[in-house]
């Protein structure tokens, strides 16, 4: 075992990010819940639909039934109907899932290194799983679809940093074989 204090920091990070993943998810379950009961406290908060930003392109269109106050696209949280919260909510939920899962593939991986394992199958599978998440995160946050009382908004955004991370997991998960080979014959030829 290798006293890396790098390694260490990252694991301790992994472990942070997991635990916030876990808090993120109970707070967005108790909004969701507390939505449920009480649609009135959020009657003040407004939606507004933007540009897609960050390291994506897209488009969302959004289709209003009625004209909104001063030409504005707003609309209430009060008035995002049952089914697109439900949606939504699991959207969310399946996304801080696979971010967590991969967290937790990352962290396994991490460890193995400061155990001085490091070119052992089991980290070729982890990169594959975490490419595989990857991948399932990008088909899961392409797609936006809200409705409400009055308006429908659904849009279809790619977003690249999930496909450079399946890529970069994919590419690992091949140099970590080929180390697993050069290991192995390595061994043979002891």
């Amino acid at each position: 075992m290798t006293k890396n204090k790098l390694l260490n920091i990252a694991i301790i990070a992994c472990k942070s990010l997991r635990i916030l993943w876990v808090f993120i998810f109970a707070v967005s379950t108790l909004f969701f819940i507390h939505f449920q009961i009480n649609k009135d406290f959020y009657k003040d908060m407004e939606v507004k639909f933007n540009d897609p930003s960050g390291f994506s392109i897209g488009k969302t269109e959004t289709l209003l039934t009625q004209k909104p106050k001063e030409g504005k696209e707003t609309l209430s949280l009060k008035q995002i109907t049952t089914t697109s919260l439900y949606i939504n909510y699991s959207k969310f939920t399946a996304i801080l899932l696979f971010y967590f899962l991969s967290l937790k593939e990352f962290q396994k991986i991490i460890e193995s290194v400061k155990h001085l394992k490091t070119f052992q199958q089991d980290n070729v599978n982890s990169f594959r799983r975490i490419g595989k998440y990857a991948f399932i995160i990008f088909i899961v946050s392409s797609f936006t679809f809200m409705t409400y009382l009055d308006a429908t908004s659904s849009g279809f955004q790619i977003s690249f940093t999930p496909l450079i991370l399946m890529l970069l997991a994919f590419i690992m998960a091949e140099i970590f074989k080929e180390g697993n080979n050069l290991k192995q014959e390595n061994d043979l030829t002891i």
